[in-house]
């Protein structure tokens, strides 16, 4: 049994007997901590091995690629409907097929096609593509090399940096929860006005009421958060004002006013994901 498998098993015991003994933990002198802002007296048995679940998520790494999906990606990661896949060149491709897909299924027709949804820098160049925070190797139920999984397991990291693809700007990208972030760290002298993304395969880019990016496709629809920007200046946090930009379908960042000399980051991720109905 794998390392992760391992601790899976070890958790889901500690749930269990959360779940038996809190109605007995009064009598026992004792109960589990509270979330911030709640009495335990307000939370039931399920609600609180809920929220222990929720303390416990891990987040889906990234896998590199040593054979269970095609050469061209170097990594991927699951999200609820699909997979996120991080191609050689640096390009970013989202495949909406739902739950239960193998990622050995995508194929180049399909991206011909317009069957997914391709991210890709404009006017960047992307000379590296890193996996970085190396992860326990992650047990995947899908196949390796010759159709079976290695024995340690998919080497699994918790980034990949894509390295400076404009002047004076990273790019690095996070999983959390089954979804995925992107991370602009725009050092001094770099121009965030220099960020151009375009998505292959839409069908149309909006931004909605909530600031989100909303991307349409033939696969389905996935939607970005507001994006978030920030700086730390002498240790303290300081939120800078950053809103999308949208022409056809090509998105970048206007970003307010803020500090040229201390680095600045810019993080939109995933919030929702929708699979076409079949």
């Amino acid at each position: 049994m794998s390392l992760s498998s391992k601790l899976w098993v070890i958790m889901v015991i500690l749930l269990l007997i959360l779940f038996f003994l809190s109605p007995i933990l009064p009598l026992m002198g004792g109960s589990p901590s509270a979330p911030s802002g709640h009495f335990e007296s307000d939370l039931s048995p399920k609600e609180q091995v809920k929220n222990l679940l929720r303390a416990l998520q891990l987040d889906i790494p990234f896998v590199k690629n040593i054979g269970q999906s095609p050469d061209f990606v170097k990594y991927y990661t699951e999200i609820s409907e699909g997979f996120v896949y991080i191609l050689h060149n640096g390009q970013i491709m989202y495949s909406l097929q739902g739950k239960g897909f193998s990622p050995m299924a995508i194929n180049q027709s399909e991206i011909a096609r317009g069957m997914v949804l391709v991210e890709r820098f404009m006017g960047g160049k992307v000379k590296a593509v890193e996996g970085k925070g190396k992860c326990p190797p992650s047990s995947s139920r899908f196949p390796g090399i010759f159709g079976i999984s290695p024995p340690n397991g998919f080497p699994s990291y918790r980034l990949v940096d894509l390295g400076e693809v404009y002047p004076g700007i990273r790019i690095k990208l996070k999983t959390h929860e089954k979804k995925v972030g992107k991370l602009f760290c725009i050092e001094p002298g770099g121009d965030p006005e220099k960020i151009r993304v375009k998505i292959r395969g839409a069908l149309s880019l909006k931004q909605n009421m909530k600031g989100e990016l909303e991307v349409k496709s033939k696969m389905g629809n996935i939607t970005f958060t507001r994006p978030v920007a920030f700086q730390i200046i002498a240790g303290r946090y300081r939120p800078i004002y950053v809103t999308y930009k949208i022409k056809n379908n090509v998105y970048s960042f206007k970003v307010g006013k803020y500090n040229r000399d201390v680095p600045l980051i810019i993080d939109p991720k995933i919030s929702a994901v929708q699979a076409a109905k079949k």
